[in-house]
């Protein structure tokens, strides 16, 4: 074997090596406060489609930024656009070139505005990563683009209508001003592929609680001011998953393109929440069921206290007893009061009571008469994935709970009897 052979050898080696996989996905970059003194993020999505075409979104989330001539400089004079319009598309195709990707982009589209623009840009693919060697300083600036694989596309993406298409709900009871109020969502997949994400209270005016801006985002202040706001996209599965973009928002005074993105695993007839977009859509974990609707509650204050318990929730326990939190690198904490929520939407809390009080929330399955299945998906505002089961008397009394599993990398467990 000669030498050009080998050399020709080791060359194919490093393709397959930088090609392991098709690299056809969506790739994403955020960067946070780029400028001092305000508070927002650049976001920067590519999609490298199965058709060979490109799509590069720019948006920012946050505060709207002021353009000056450091984040002209490291962003680029696409980012004037950003700031108008708040999200910028420029679409093109890509190709391979050696062990690089190429992607030519042509179409910018900035609200009412589309125009012809020419940007290329080259990327080294490494395992999970787009790293820009060359791009258009001038519309994207001197720092280089660093993206990261968030979805593989294997497939066209064409949504399958018979089996997915339709409505879905989730709902909560949250404190009001004067009365009952029920805040809910209801997302509708439809046969053309778009997608609708109604937000919306019934009742009394909720309250604008800092928790509550945190739990349900920054579009839960605009559901308030108008009760229901509509954001509108487009869905599709890949890979098993249910992808839903959607990016323009309009509903009484209130009308802006904003852009989120959910991705969802369906089981059975319903919808679990694996990503959202925790700045518009905030920190509650949720899933949709297939053709749930909200009950509705009148305006009418007293009248109707203690309706939205009985019709929203399942179970609501509280009890007295003892038990132990563990958590790895911490010492153990004495428990002697559990309260455990059984919502009818599928949504469980339980706040356990001894020195202080420790909250987790997740989702139940009843696996039985007597056994409820937990999976808690935060505790105490960490995130991870924690298992138990909740036992209960014939009588559904509360008997025991058992948690454990990792949160966010440390080993915790939970055990409460009532009465001990």
């Amino acid at each position: 074997m000669n030498i050009k052979t080998v050399f020709a050898g080791m060359l194919l080696m490093a393709s397959a090596l930088s090609f392991a996989w098709p690299p056809e996905g969506r790739y994403r970059q955020e960067v946070r406060n780029p400028s001092r003194g305000e508070s927002y993020s650049i976001i920067r999505t590519l999609d490298l489609n199965t058709d060979g075409k490109a799509k590069l979104t720019t948006e920012y989330k946050g505060d709207r930024p002021s353009v000056d001539l450091l984040v002209r400089d490291d962003y680029g004079n696409i980012m004037e656009l950003v700031s108008e319009n708040r999200i910028v598309y420029h679409s093109g195709n890509w190709r391979l070139n050696g062990n690089r990707i190429v992607v030519d982009l042509t179409r910018l589209k900035a609200g009412n505005d589309e125009r012809n623009v020419h940007s290329a840009i080259e990327f080294d693919l490494n395992g999970e990563e787009l790293l820009a060697k060359n791009q258009d300083t001038g519309d994207y600036g001197d720092r280089m683009m660093r993206l990261r694989l968030t979805e593989k596309f294997r497939s066209s993406g064409e949504p399958d209508s018979k089996r997915l298409r339709g409505t879905y709900g989730w709902g909560e009871d949250i404190k009001a001003e004067d009365g009952e109020s029920l805040y809910f969502r209801r997302l509708r997949l439809n046969d053309d592929g778009s997608a609708e994400l109604t937000s919306e209270y019934s009742g009394s005016r909720p309250r604008m609680d800092r928790q509550y801006l945190d739990a349900f985002g920054a579009l839960f202040a605009e559901v308030v001011s108008n009760r229901k706001i509509t954001h509108r996209g487009k869905w599709r599965e890949s890979d098993g998953k249910v992808f839903v973009e959607l990016d323009k928002v309009g509903g009484g005074a209130f009308a802006q393109n904003i852009r989120s993105a959910f991705r969802f695993d369906p089981r059975g007839d319903e919808l679990l929440v694996l990503d959202t977009d925790r700045t518009d859509y905030g920190s509650r974990e949720f899933r949709l069921k297939r053709d749930w609707a909200p009950r509705r509650i009148d305006d009418r204050g007293d009248n109707y206290q203690g309706l939205l318990s009985r019709k929203t929730t399942e179970l609501d326990q509280d009890v007295h007893g003892g038990g132990f939190l563990n958590r790895e690198g911490s010492k153990a904490r004495e428990l002697r009061q559990a309260r455990l929520i059984l919502r009818k939407n599928g949504d469980f809390e339980l706040r356990v009571r001894g020195d202080g009080e420790y909250v987790l929330r997740g989702v139940y399955n009843m696996k039985s008469d007597t056994t409820v299945e937990l999976e808690v998906r935060e505790a105490d505002g960490h995130r991870g994935l924690v298992t138990g089961t909740a036992t209960f008397s014939k009588d559904r009394q509360l008997r025991k709970i058992s948690i454990r599993g990792d949160l966010q990398g440390q080993r915790m467990s939970l055990t409460f009897d009532a009465g001990g």
